[in-house]
C-alpha cells in the first residue's frame, strides 16, 4: 500500500481513539476486503466512529483474512518516520510486520473480538448531501457562539435544522447566537432537526478534507452519519430540545431581521473593536465596547482602568447607543466575507 495514504488515513481516524475507557479504544480496526482490493480501517470511543477505506494490493495465503486491532498511537507515529512511498504489511494472528525498504517492524495485535461491532441507523433514516467544504466553512462560522459549558449540554452543541433544501447550522450560548445556512442538493420532505454535540463537531472538523467533495449526510433519531470519498464519521445525537432558534432571529414572518439595516466598513470596525479591546481588558467589565452615535456614524471606544482609552469613528449611522463585549463582536466578524455588512438594532 501507498506509505502516504495509509497515514494520511490513519491520522483521520485518531480523532475517535480514546483508551481511557477500554484499552482496546485505543486501536485501530484493520480489514481486507480482498475482492475489492480494498483495506478498511476503522476507530471508535463508543461516542464517534470513524471509518476510511484504502486502495491495496493483497494476497492471502492461508484460508480467511480476519479483522486485526492495531495500536493506534504507536501505528501512527512508525508511520511517521517512515520515508519509503510503499509499505508491505504482512498480518498473521498475533503479530503486524511493516517493511519499507530494508526496515522491519513487528507490532503485537490485540484480540480483535473485543472490538465494538458497527454503529447502524434505521431503515428509514433521512439522507441528503451537500458540499464538504460549504458545510466546513458555515460550521467554522457560528461554532464559535456555542457554549463551553458542559453541565448545559443543549448549548454545548450545534443544531442541524433541515427545511426544504437548506440546512441551517445554529449554536447559542445564552449571550449571543450564529446561524448560518448552507443548500443540500435535494428537499426534504418534513423538516428535521439534529443536536450534535460539540465536541464532535470539532472532531468532524479536524478531518473533513481541504478541497471540496460531496459529502452525504444520514441520520436517525440517534446518530448521524457523514460519508465522502472513502470516510465514514458516525456521530451519536443530543436527545434534548434546542431553544426556538428562529424567534430570536427572525420577525413572525421568519423571513424579516427585526429592526432597519445599517451597512457598515467590515474591516474598518473590525479593526476599531480591535484597538478599542486592548484597553477594554483592563475596564470594568472586561471586553466591553462602547458604540455611541456620531457626526460621522458611529463611535467606536474601549477604555482600561489603568491603561488608557481608545476611540474611533466610523461610517454606519446608528440611533441609539449599545455596547457589546469585544472579543464576540471579533468572533462573528471573522466569519463574514462581505466588505459591507448589515447591522440590524431592535432596540
Amino acid at each position: 500500500i501507498k506509505r502516504t495514504d495509509l497515514r494520511s488515513a490513519v491520522s483521520r481516524l485518531m480523532p475517535a481513539i480514546s483508551s481511557k475507557v477500554l484499552p482496546v479504544l485505543g486501536h485501530i480496526q484493520m480489514h481486507l476486503d480482498v475482492d475489492a482490493n480494498l483495506i478498511h480501517l476503522s476507530s471508535t470511543d463508543l461516542e464517534i466512529r470513524i471509518g476510511a477505506s484504502l486502495s491495496a494490493q493483497i494476497q492471502v495465503n492461508d484460508g480467511e483474512s480476519k479483522p486485526c486491532l492495531i495500536r493506534a498511537q504507536t501505528f501512527s507515529d512508525l508511520l511517521g518516520m517512515m520515508e519509503s512511498d510503499e509499505v508491505r504489511l504482512e498480518i498473521d494472528e498475533t503479530q503486524l510486520l511493516l517493511r519499507t525498504g530494508s526496515t522491519k517492524t513487528l507490532l503485537s495485535l490485540f484480540p480483535e473480538d473485543s472490538f465494538p461491532p458497527e454503529f447502524t441507523l434505521a431503515t428509514n433514516a433521512s439522507l441528503f448531501s451537500l458540499s464538504t467544504q460549504s458545510l466546513k466553512e458555515a460550521l467554522q462560522r457560528v461554532i464559535t457562539a456555542a457554549s463551553t459549558d458542559y453541565s448545559r449540554p443543549t448549548l454545548n452543541s450545534i443544531l442541524f435544522a433541515l427545511t426544504g433544501k437548506k440546512l441551517h447550522l445554529v449554536a447559542a450560548d445564552g449571550f449571543r447566537l450564529a446561524t448560518d445556512k448552507v443548500q443540500v442538493e435535494s428537499a426534504v420532505p418534513a423538516e428535521e432537526n439534529y443536536l450534535l454535540p460539540m465536541k464532535m463537531v470539532q472532531k468532524l472538523l479536524r478531518i473533513l478534507p481541504d478541497e471540496d467533495s460531496v459529502l452525504a449526510i444520514q441520520a436517525d433519531e440517534r446518530r448521524i452519519l457523514f460519508r465522502w470519498e472513502e470516510n465514514r464519521f458516525w456521530a451519536s445525537l443530543l436527545e434534548a430540545q434546542f431553544p426556538d432558534w428562529r424567534q430570536v432571529v427572525y420577525m413572525a414572518d421568519g423571513h424579516s431581521l427585526p429592526g432597519n439595516p445599517h451597512p457598515f466598513p467590515r474591516e474598518d470596525l473590525q479593526m476599531a473593536v480591535k484597538r478599542a479591546e486592548i484597553f477594554a481588558r483592563d475596564g470594568n467589565v472586561p471586553h466591553l465596547i462602547h458604540f455611541k452615535p456620531s457626526d460621522k456614524g458611529m463611535r467606536i471606544f474601549g477604555e482600561g482602568i489603568q491603561t488608557g482609552k481608545s476611540e474611533e469613528e466610523i461610517e454606519c449611522p446608528i440611533q441609539i447607543s449599545f455596547a457589546l463585549n469585544g472579543l464576540y463582536v471579533l468572533q462573528a466578524l471573522s466569519g463574514m466575507e462581505r466588505e459591507r455588512p448589515q447591522l440590524y438594532l431592535s432596540g
